[in-house]
């Protein structure tokens, strides 16, 4: 998805980011899908669905219908077939089906911006896809979890988790996926500010990318690189990569995207005062997105043309693009550009002297721009609460995997501490039966086997008993435990040569 970035007193520039492209992508690493029109699609699968026998083909059928209502925007709908999905594939224990399934529900919770939820069922997905080696799924997962991340605005966590999924690319040598996580890893940088890293890891997924040939991939690099470039006021190269951007969306017949880029070239020029080339390149985008219906796209070009010309005190000019600029905001519900229309409009009326028209417009702009700090507190109180609930599961885990290992030394020590008593009340009894040789009547050479069995043992018993101490001591390297052993030999010799002539003694008496 492209979203889009607002400078105060600058033009809105459109940065290239995989929001929902990233999930149809990660998702289709999946999913044997056909390229044919919304419609023909949805009744294929159907038909197909129909005809399906096994529930493992009904469930991978039904993930592809659960992904098609999402790219419709029928979320209910897609929550149904997913829903199927999991309990066919937990019936024929068809567990890839089922992660996909998983995957999906957490697609749409995202795209909705219920965070949690679509947390929840990542992770559930991500564990079916550990269990199954399958580490495609794996990094399309972390993916998925790192834009969540990033949404939210727990940088820390996106970062951790898109490293990962560059690692597992990088392993299965998913040449576009790298790409794809060195992009997301330099928006993620680019939103704290860090420039550097971020454009280090946009040209990091632009060589890729120019090495595999993808040019859609290498007009939305150039373009990331153009708005960091901008945004460090490096403007001779922002302009150099937003006009490499636009060259290959024009030789792709790019439409939308060839849009995007005049809207960043416009910026560029308006910041270097060169009005003209702002104007000709904003009236070029506002062109394309007319012919689009890209009412979104319309309203930052009205917004931007206004911009222009309220620079140049053209106070008149400006206000007729501000309504439209107004009007297409309010319709789609976009508060930040409202806001900013607002603004604008008060500062015009002022201008030229509607005072009153100005107070209102003042007060519209203060209640929106209200409005944003608020979604702003909002969004950093749920960031700050998702990190005190990781910290705290954190801590939780560290204390079971605590208790875990106290709770098997334990047992490790009762089951030794039993076994040595078994051991050692064997060996008493051996002892006992050689000591009443005196008492019983035996054949010599059985007494003789009894003695000797019964040293035996308490020596091995002794070996056993000390093995532990000797690893601590040793490190359990072999030379140095042939060292020790044979060094306990040696002391343990003159006492086994004592007890055997005592036992032998007690033979003589009875032979």
């Amino acid at each position: 998805m492209l979203s889009f970035i607002w400078f105060t007193n600058r033009f809105p520039i459109y940065k290239y980011q995989y929001r929902l492209f990233g999930f149809l992508v990660l998702y289709l690493i999946n999913s044997p899908v056909h390229i044919y029109t919304q419609k023909s699609i949805t009744d294929s699968l159907h038909t197909l669905l129909n005809k399906a026998t096994e529930d493992s083909s009904r469930s991978d059928i039904l993930n592809q219908l659960a992904w098609e209502q999402i790219s419709n925007g029928y979320f209910e709908r897609s929550f149904g077939y997913a829903k199927e999905a999991v309990i066919l594939s937990d019936k024929s224990n068809y567990k890839p089906g089922k992660a996909k399934a998983l995957n999906i529900i957490g697609v749409a919770y995202t795209i909705q911006g219920n965070y949690p939820e679509a947390l929840k069922y990542y992770h559930a997905s991500l564990r079916i896809k550990e269990s199954l080696g399958d580490k495609e799924g794996m990094a399309s997962t972390y993916n998925n979890i790192g834009l969540v991340y990033d949404n939210q605005g727990n940088y820390p966590e996106a970062l951790k988790t898109h490293f990962i999924a560059l690692r597992l690319e990088e392993e299965i040598r998913d040449t576009d996926g790298v790409a794809r996580s060195y992009n997301n890893i330099g928006l993620i940088y680019d939103s704290q500010g860090n420039f550097d890293e971020a454009i280090k890891n946009h040209f990091a997924a632009l060589a890729i990318r120019k090495k595999i040939n993808d040019r859609h991939g290498m007009a939305d690099s150039y373009s990331n690189i153009g708005l960091i470039y901008m945004e460090k006021g490096n403007y001779s190269e922002a302009l150099k990569n937003h006009l490499a951007s636009l060259k290959i969306e024009e030789e792709t017949n790019d439409i939308r995207g060839i849009a995007y880029s005049y809207n960043n070239i416009g910026a560029v020029y308006s910041d270097l005062k060169n009005y003209p080339e702002a104007l000709k390149n904003l009236f070029a985008a506002l062109k394309i997105q007319e012919e689009l219906g890209d009412k979104e796209g319309m309203a930052y070009s009205y917004l931007g043309l206004a911009n222009v010309f309220i620079q140049q005190n053209k106070m008149s000019e400006a206000k007729k693009y501000l309504s439209p600029a107004l009007e297409f905001s309010k319709e789609i519900g976009y508060n930040e550009i409202i806001a900013d229309s607002y603004k604008k409009l008060y500062i015009v009326d002022s201008a030229q002297g509607n005072y009153k028209n100005a107070f209102e417009e003042h007060q519209l702009y203060m209640i929106y721009r209200d409005s944003l700090f608020n979604e702003e507190n909002t969004r950093k109180s749920v960031q700050v609460q998702m990190r005190y609930q990781f910290e705290k599961e954190q801590i939780i885990e560290e204390q079971e995997e605590k208790m875990r290992i106290k709770n098997e030394k334990d047992r490790i020590s009762r089951r030794n501490t039993l076994q040595y008593t078994i051991i050692f009340l064997f060996i008493l009894m051996v002892i006992a039966i050689v000591l009443s040789l005196g008492f019983i009547k035996v054949s010599p050479r059985l007494a003789q086997g009894l003695i000797f069995v019964s040293l035996l043992l308490v020596f091995e018993f002794i070996l056993v008993y000390m093995d532990p101490f000797i690893d601590s001591i040793t490190s359990a390297i072999p030379i140095y435990k042939l060292i020790v052993n044979t060094l306990l030999a040696i002391l343990i010799f003159p006492i086994h040569a004592f007890l055997e002539k005592r036992f032998k003694g007690k033979v003589k008496k009875i032979g």
